[in-house]
């Protein structure tokens, strides 16, 4: 997921973020699977993971039953530019880089308790931030969840410290990607900093651009794009539109206004 740079020397006109994620039972496998015989249909959705965390005025983490993940949900009517959350992440910078460069270079630990053994002894995280963390939705194999699995799916690029995934953060994946957001995000050193971009009625659900790609290209150029890095259709209002000509060209102009203010804006 990559955000843009955040103006830190303005914090009233940018703000805080968050974003999405899942999560799976607590129970152990035996009562799991006898849920399961007894609730084919109806299995309760499992815990969120960031519970005993969160704790906002401004949204709730709800199930939703459409997509089968849970969503932020706004709790009051939210004006815009409204600053909703700030968060430290649980894993940033080197922590993260030694993930992929594990993995890259066929070193890592070789299952989900040597994983998790990474995460406590060279990490220093908590057994309730290792439980936060597996709770985190594996794009690749959600049954069988990897470290470096949860990394991709769900970590942010913060351009202050890097173009890699530099962040990881509980709250912010709660929050799902919709080509035309009502929440952007922006970072502040190490904190992400969630805030409205318009007006968000009560109920309506929060949402963040996973990817600044989606700003500039037609509906079916951003659902390949979204299906092959994230592994989910788009199914957003922008992207469920019949007739997405007039966006589709607004889109374009975008793309051609941010590289001609991109040759003119000093660095």
């Amino acid at each position: 997921k990559q955000t843009k740079e955040g103006d830190t020397s303005n914090d009233t006109s940018k703000r805080e973020s968050i974003v999405s994620f899942v999560s799976y039972m607590e129970e152990s496998g035996e009562e799991r699977e006898d849920v399961e015989r007894e609730q084919k249909v109806t299995l309760s959705p499992p815990p969120s993971g960031c519970e005993d965390v969160l704790s906002s005025p401004w949204f709730a983490v709800e199930w939703n039953s459409a997509c089968h993940y849970y969503g932020a949900v706004a709790k009051q009517d939210i004006p815009p530019l409204t600053l909703i959350w700030t968060e430290q992440p649980i894993l940033h910078g080197s922590k993260i880089w030694n993930v992929m460069a594990a993995r890259s270079n066929r070193k890592f630990p070789r299952n989900h308790d040597e994983d998790d053994d990474y995460l406590r002894t060279v990490c220093g995280l908590t057994y309730q931030e290792r439980k936060r963390f597996w709770h985190m939705h594996d794009q690749f194999n959600d049954d069988n969840k990897r470290i470096w699995g949860i990394i991709l799916t769900n970590s942010f690029c913060n351009r202050d410290l890097d173009m890699e995934p530099t962040c990881l953060f509980v709250v912010a994946k709660a929050f799902n990607h919709a080509c035309a957001p009502n929440v952007g995000f922006d970072f502040a050193g190490t904190t992400q900093r969630l805030w409205t971009t318009r007006r968000v009625p009560t109920g309506e659900e929060l949402t963040i651009c996973y990817h600044d790609v989606v700003y500039h290209h037609p509906a079916p150029v951003r659902q390949a794009f979204l299906q092959h890095k994230y592994k989910f259709p788009c199914a957003c209002q922008a992207c469920a539109r019949t007739d997405t000509n007039a966006s589709d060209t607004r889109r374009r102009r975008i793309a051609q206004l941010a590289c001609c203010l991109s040759k003119t804006l000093p660095e």
